[in-house]
């Protein structure tokens, strides 16, 4: 009568859902008032802004793009390490605009490739640079740039001509509207792809009527032309901010590996391995702690790479996480909130060779003498984010204790045993393939079909990284000269550097699901020489049926996938309008030393969760910050610079968990079979609480001069406290 009664309400409710065309037109009119509402009170901003602020972004971008632009043109004098080769002597030929030209002398002036002198003689090269600025007239209203700088080379016998173009539009605080929007809409409206698309589309109409050829014509032109710059949005958001990010190697590769993985999936469960996998484990029905930490532990075996991460230990735990009736919204945030920031604190992932590579380059303009390995290694204890993270996870795991709307997702799990909620239908279409594609009557499960190919996946991308990276000329290049020894520690992190400076990791995760993809295939037509022939097992298990079975399941995560591609959009619309750029400057400035880690710290996280990129938080802030923590401080105490460092490194982490269009957050929800705005929704207050805890205690703390243990200490106890006032146990009925 209850299994009735439940299918009746569900039925009730399947009938009051409304018609696509109605939600459609009324997410529309939502999120038209408030972009609406957001374009006036950002102009209202953007108005109250002083001169200050506006040469500050200027200044930014400037200095982006002369890094970029000499690390272009050094590129052909420097070895397969990024050593300098040799110096080159040049002379400046530059005109344009006197900001820009200075950020670009003082840049050669403390080159390692490039040696400066005032005028040409015998042996220099003629280093030539154009630096054009356009904004419209201060009548106009608003402050929005383009920047661009065009530097070339003069040609040499072996190298030839080298040139650079790059330019950087600052839209002020209108760069803010793609992820204002995605996130204001979504929670509006809870179509989050929808809102996404619409956000892209902003960004865009920002870029074409916000630019300052537009902003220079009359308001009558200007609204003449809207018509035709909405068209033009349309193609520029379909052409620069959709396709262009889409194409790109790496991001390829990852849907690729993705879409292997669900496959893969698909095919084992189909074979009985996911079934087998289940009786394996079935002592831990009714233990769902032991089930959540066990996913805890998977997430840090996995600690070489993020991205691989979240999509294995996702995929893999999900049939283990729903025996032991744990909710999609806890696995989501056991794979999320455990890859990041154990690839971030590991001594070998692809992360530190990135991060090592940033304070590299900032340790040699500031002539520091310092390696960036020994900069990331000095800040290691400072990343209290990462590191309390890590451990509030497992405090929620041992002491059972879960509280918000995460204890909300964990009772309806243990008492009703539907670890997703009745209103994620597209969780529900997500997985038909494992409702209706699991074993035919008469097979038997086979924990081998599951643990193998897995394991398959796992080796594969730990082993595809290793020997990617050995092979790179960096690595090479270091063993002749006797740096260090073939298998050593120093060997296997610099092959995990060189791969990710390379790009190759997309490599071994793609050829990883392939392989596990082709086990899985192999293994379950295995299992058919064991049947009767004619029977419905032996038909189910035949090369095509199994082929259909493997593109049902990589089809089935489309939905996924599309938000993970307008994440990447969002993201390449907030570099196109310099929305880094506008935060750094509006919240930057000269603050007491002590208050510098905890400003860092925020600024970091406010350019993370905008733009949805750790990596490129991080990019824009180190040569940044650490300058100015040098400045203020670093230079006579050390503990400061080593403070922003972490500052940096944990915001953009913290930022990235918070934010709805980070890749990383997207593929957790997407690994995991959780309704993407669940996952935000559970997931907030657990960052949020760590945030605090890091940010006060630690540095607010430690930069007041509290020791570290005490830092520890002091954000445990807060942490364990919270856990005991506010949590419950979410295994009781």
């Amino acid at each position: 009568m209850g299994l009735f009664n439940r299918r009746a309400t569900q039925a009730q409710l399947t009938d009051r859902r409304p018609n696509p065309e109605v939600v459609l037109s009324r997410t529309l009119r939502i999120a038209t008032l408030i972009l609406a509402a957001l374009l006036v009170g950002l102009w209202g901003l953007e108005q109250a802004t002083g001169p200050d602020l506006r040469r500050s972004r200027r200044q930014l971008a400037a200095e982006g793009l002369v890094r970029d632009g000499l690390g272009r043109l050094s590129a052909p004098h420097r070895d397969a390490r990024g050593r300098p080769r040799h110096r080159v002597v040049v002379f400046l030929d530059a005109s344009g605009d006197a900001q820009c030209l200075k950020t670009l002398r003082t840049g050669l002036a403390s080159h390692k490739v490039f040696q400066l002198q005032k005028a040409s003689s015998h042996g220099a090269r003629r280093l030539r640079g154009r630096c054009t600025l356009r904004q419209p007239p201060p009548a106009r209203g608003s402050s929005a740039i383009e920047l661009k700088l065009r530097l070339s080379l003069d040609g040499h016998r072996i190298t030839g001509r080298t040139s650079f173009d790059g330019r950087q539009r600052i839209t002020g605080y209108l760069a803010l509207i793609p992820p204002v929007v995605a996130v204001v809409a979504a929670l509006a409206t809870r179509r989050i792809l929808l809102s996404m698309l619409l956000a892209i589309f902003c960004g865009a109409l920002v870029m074409v009527a916000g630019s300052p050829s537009r902003l220079s014509a009359p308001v009558t032109t200007r609204l003449l032309w809207l018509p035709v710059d909405v068209l033009h949005a349309l193609w520029w958001a379909a052409r620069h901010f959709v396709v262009g990010p889409l194409l790109a190697q790496f991001k390829l590769q990852v849907m690729i590996f993705a879409t292997s993985l669900v496959g893969m999936i698909a095919v084992i469960t189909r074979a009985g391995g996911t079934q087998g996998l289940l009786s394996l484990v079935g002592r831990l029905r009714g233990r769902p702690h032991l089930a959540r930490l066990s996913v805890w532990l998977m997430g840090l075996v996995l600690f070489f790479d993020d991205c691989a991460n979240t999509l294995v230990v996702g995929s893999a735990a999900r049939p283990i996480t729903d025996a032991a009736r744990v909710s999609r919204e806890k696995l989501a945030y056991l794979v999320d909130s455990t890859a990041a920031p154990i690839a971030g604190v590991a001594l070998i992932s692809t992360w530190i060779g990135f991060e090592v590579g940033l304070f590299q380059t900032t340790s040699d303009s500031l002539g520091l003498g310092v390696s960036g390995f020994e900069i990331f290694w000095q800040a290691l204890p400072m990343r209290f984010y990462c590191l309390l993270t890590l451990g509030f996870v497992l405090a929620t795991i041992l002491l059972r204790r879960d509280f918000g709307p995460m204890l909300r997702a964990e009772h309806r799990a243990t008492r009703t045993g539907q670890v997703r909620p009745d209103s994620d239908v597209d969780g529900e279409h997500s997985e038909t393939f494992l409702e209706h594609g699991g074993p035919p009557d008469g097979l038997d499960p086979a924990w081998t079909v599951a643990v193998v190919p897995i394991g398959t996946v796992l080796v594969g991308v730990l082993g595809g990284i290793l020997v990617l990276g050995h092979q790179t000329p960096g690595v090479q290049l270091a063993l002749s000269e006797g740096l260090y020894g073939l298998g050593s520690t120093s060997h296997l992190r610099d092959c995990f550097t060189q791969a990710a400076k390379e790009g190759l990791q997309g490599w071994a995760m793609l050829l990883s699901g392939l392989a596990g993809s082709a086990v899985a295939m192999f293994l379950a037509r295995r299992r058919r020489k064991t049947l009767p022939t004619g029977s419905d097992a032996h038909d189910a298990l035949a090369w095509g049926e199994l082929g259909r079975t493997y593109v049902s399941g990589a089809r089935a995560i489309g939905g996924a996938i599309g938000i993970l591609i307008c994440a990447w959009g969002i993201q390449a619309a907030c570099d196109a309008l310099g929305s880094s750029v506008t935060l750094t400057a509006a919240l930057a400035g000269n603050v007491d030393p002590t208050l510098l880690p905890l400003l860092i710290f925020a600024t970091s996280a406010a350019i993370a969760f905008a733009t949805g990129t750790s990596w490129g938080t991080m990019g824009i802030l180190i040569p940044t910050v650490l300058p100015l923590a040098y400045a203020l401080g670093g230079r006579d105490n050390p503990v400061l610079l080593y403070l922003a460092a972490g500052a940096v490194l944990d915001g953009a982490i913290f930022g990235d968990h918070c934010s709805p269009i980070s890749d990383t957050t997207v593929m957790s929800s997407l690994s995991s079979g959780c309704n993407h705005m669940d996952h935000i929704r559970t997931q907030l207050p657990y960052a949020v609480t760590v945030m605090l805890a890091a940010a006060g205690f630690g540095y607010l703390g430690h930069a007041n001069d509290l020791p570290l243990w005490a830092c520890y200490g002091l954000a445990l106890a807060a942490l364990m406290g919270v856990l005991w006032i506010l949590g419950k146990n979410p295994d009781t009925p």
